[in-house]
């Protein structure tokens, strides 16, 4: 294993293992290898080197060996202990000087970084550098894995790239971390105090990455990154965040690489090297692309596979039918799906999305390539899936069409029947009411005529007797019918104020920021106003109508999850920006948090 070095001087600088440090100087002819002179003392250490780095800033070589890591003063010709611990760091791999003068380089045990603009004149006796040993998964340092660093890159941008003996890539990026006072507003100016700490995000074979053991990495001129990995080569889009793999298949002679496999040369060709040999990359031929035949493949209904033989689901093959018939009854439906083109089908990323239930695509995994949905409702709906070939923007979709025919109870003629037969009856019994009615008021009438008739001797005078008791049954009915047509009047009014609350709450419990001010704004009243017609209504507040309207919409979700959300995404859903509280407040309503909801819901069925 060599590792290569040059230092702008002619020399290149070749780390060997099992040899030592030698040096080849390219502008004399013939050309001659030279080994770097070492104490006699320090041979053993610096036996077996994993990682060569020329520093301008001080005309020295940094050599990371299988036991330390030294530093070669090519003015003075001494080696050095650049600072405390240096041969405690084991197994040494890759090194890159970044931008902002800090020297990274891989080891046993994570990486280290040092800090070149802290030594404060190493000619001069040769002072310390300061140092950071980063152990543990980068973007989890709190994990008690100890991770490998073996490669790094810095892009024209300035991101550096760090390659994982098995943890995949990772990016170093940048974050603000405030403390203390968070905001000083001055004028119209927002200010925030605090300071940039260093984050990294990592990409793994979730992703599309071809492997998680990064060998190599190289940035082209187009800005795409090429990653030597344990099985295949990867090249990674940043402004796409798309990764395209490459193997055998593709091209390569190999799929296994070298630590620190991939270079880039001056006139841009990419140097790959692996166990089958060394390759060069000039670009990539777009002719051996495969044409794209995008097809449904198979149908799985309740689990069970469903052809064109059977009756009411579909009318013809999968691959060749529009639509597709369940019924309510159906729990779950799967859909497979697939470009036919098996020798570039891994090359490119699918996504789907079901017009009429969710109109966002969702870009599925490498290598997944069927979709599933449980409890869809009835309803019309049209399935979606899109394919994207490598490094193209022409996206092949096809489509088909999904009915959910409900329970015969549930259907629009059967809605119908029962409204009439039910608005029959209620007629019926209204006018028997009535007519009773009519008879018990007769009979009530009748009573005080034949009292007055029996007791009256002169005619004029009982008809006048009559009359009154005519006059004051008739007042009664009037009385009667202006109370009941009064309370009817504020029922109507109160079934239409309730309506009201509730179809504004069905338009914006999605909304997170719909709050208190909000919905008095909606419903066109004050908010005093309104949380006393809530208060009176319902017995509530109207925060706590807003919550608990939200808090229903989420059980409903939970319990159907057609979608197969999580409670985060669901919490999100129904207007809740804090999971957390959205739990406490489920608890609280409902007596047991939402997962065990679900649980329990899922053992009873």
């Amino acid at each position: 294993m060599s590792v290569l070095e040059g230092d702008g001087h002619g020399r290149l600088w070749i780390g060997t293992w099992g040899g030592g440090v030698n040096t080849l100087t390219i502008d004399h002819s013939p050309l001659t290898i030279r080994p770097l002179a070492m104490p006699d003392s320090m041979v053993g250490q610096t036996n077996y080197i994993g990682a060569l780095a020329y520093d301008r800033r001080h005309d020295a070589l940094w050599i990371g060996s299988n036991d330390g890591v030294f530093l070669y003063n090519l003015k003075t010709g001494r080696l050095e202990d650049p600072f405390e611990g240096n041969r405690e760091i084991r197994g040494c791999i890759g090194s890159l000087i970044d931008h902002e003068q800090q020297l990274w380089m891989g080891c046993l045990s994570g990486v280290i970084v040092i800090d070149l603009k802290s030594d404060g004149g190493i000619a001069r006796g040769g002072r310390r550098f300061r140092v950071r040993h980063l152990r543990h998964k980068l973007n989890h340092p709190e994990s008690p894995v100890v991770d490998k660093i073996t490669c790094f890159c810095e892009s024209k941008d300035g991101t550096l790239w760090l390659g994982s003996n098995g943890y995949g890539l990772y990016r170093r990026g940048e974050r603000l971390e405030v403390r203390g006072e968070r905001l000083e507003v001055r004028g119209e100016r927002l200010e925030v105090r605090g300071k940039m700490e260093e984050a990294f995000e990592v990409l793994t074979t979730d992703d599309g990455l071809a492997n998680n053991s990064v060998k190599g990495i190289v940035e082209d001129m187009q800005g795409r990154l090429w990653i030597t990995t344990n099985n295949g080569l990867s090249i990674y889009t940043p402004d796409t965040h798309t990764f395209t793999n490459y193997g055998e298949r593709e091209g390569l002679s190999g799929q296994q690489f070298y630590w620190n496999s991939a270079v880039k040369g001056s006139d841009g060709a990419i140097y790959v090297g692996s166990t089958a040999g060394l390759t060069e990359i000039r670009g990539e031929n777009s002719e051996a692309d495969y044409p794209v035949h995008l097809t449904f493949t198979q149908l799985l209904v309740d689990n069970q596979e469903v052809t064109s033989a059977d009756e009411g689901i579909l009318d013809a093959d999968i691959s060749q039918a529009r639509c597709i018939r369940l019924h309510e009854s159906n729990k779950s439906f799967a859909i497979s799906f697939s470009t036919l083109t098996y020798e570039g089908d891994v090359q490119g990323h699918y996504s789907y999305r079901m017009k009429g239930f969710d109109d966002e695509w969702t870009i599925l995994t490498p290598g997944e390539h069927s979709v599933r949905y449980t409890s869809l409702k009835p309803g019309t709906y049209t399935f979606e899936v899109a394919y994207a070939a490598k490094d193209s923007d022409n996206r092949h979709v096809i489509s088909i069409d999904i009915v959910v025919k409900p329970y015969f109870w549930k259907s629009w003629w059967f809605v119908i029947i029962v409204t009439l037969a039910v608005a029959a009856l209620l007629l019926w019994q209204l006018r028997q009411r009535m007519e009773k009615l009519r008879r018990q008021e007769a009979e009530k009438l009748m009573v005080p005529i034949r009292k007055a008739m029996d007791e009256a001797d002169d005619p004029e005078q009982l008809q006048a007797r009559i009359q009154n008791i005519l006059d004051a049954h008739e007042h009664l009915k009037k009385s009667y019918r202006r109370s009941v047509e009064a309370d009817k009047q504020e029922s109507l009014q109160v079934k239409t104020f309730m309506e009201r609350a509730t179809a504004t709450m069905e338009q914006h419990y999605m909304d997170s920021t719909f709050g208190i001010s909000e919905f008095a704004e909606a419903m066109g009243m004050s908010r005093s106003l309104l949380a006393k017609r809530l208060n009176a209504e319902t017995g509530q507040s109207t925060g706590q109508f807003i919550r608990n309207y939200r808090l229903t919409v989420a059980k409903k979700l939970l319990l159907e999850n057609i979608a197969n959300r999580n409670i985060t995404e669901i919490a999100y859903k129904v207007g809740f920006n804090d999971p957390k509280y959205f739990t406490r407040c489920f608890t609280h309503r409902y007596g047991k948090s939402p997962s065990t909801y679900v649980e329990e819901d899922t053992s009873v069925d």
